[in-house]
């Protein structure tokens, strides 16, 4: 594990950490044994980098999906726009075939047509309302 997170960190150019090394390794034996882990860490830890290797290496090693969930869009974010596409170019020379992510959301995080046609009069309540509706009617998503 320690190899697979020093070629990340090295790649993305950053400084390997003992705490973040700690973590990794601890997540790694999670996977293995099947338990529960709590990790606690400070900013700047490299907490991201530390879970995600030791997922990507248990995804690609058993063909099986590992699902990373986030507290925060904003991380969710981070994770699938930045760290998780260096770290698949950063390992993929090291693993027996190529990883892959995917971005899953919950309904929330979509309009609903059926609401949108359902407004009174067809007309938004307010001035976001109607630049939500109007995108919507025009955009590729809202077909």
């Amino acid at each position: 594990m320690n190899d697979l997170l020093e070629r990340a960190v090295a790649v993305i150019g950053g400084a390997q950490r003992p705490g973040q090394v700690q973590m990794a390794e601890a997540v790694a034996r999670a996977f293995d044994t099947g338990e529960h882990l709590a990790v606690q860490a400070g900013t700047g830890t490299g907490k991201s980098l530390a879970y995600l290797v030791p997922a990507i290496a248990r995804a690609v090693a058993d063909d099986t999906p590992v699902v990373v969930s986030t507290a925060t869009i904003a991380l969710q974010r981070q994770l699938v726009d930045r760290d998780l596409p260096r770290l698949v170019d950063a390992l993929a020379d090291t693993l027996p075939r190529p990883a892959r992510f995917a971005l899953l959301k919950g309904r929330r995080n979509y309009l609903c047509l059926n609401k949108i046609n359902g407004i009174p009069d067809g007309k938004p309540a307010d001035a976001d309302q109607e630049e939500l509706f109007s995108a919507a009617a025009t955009s590729a998503l809202g077909r």
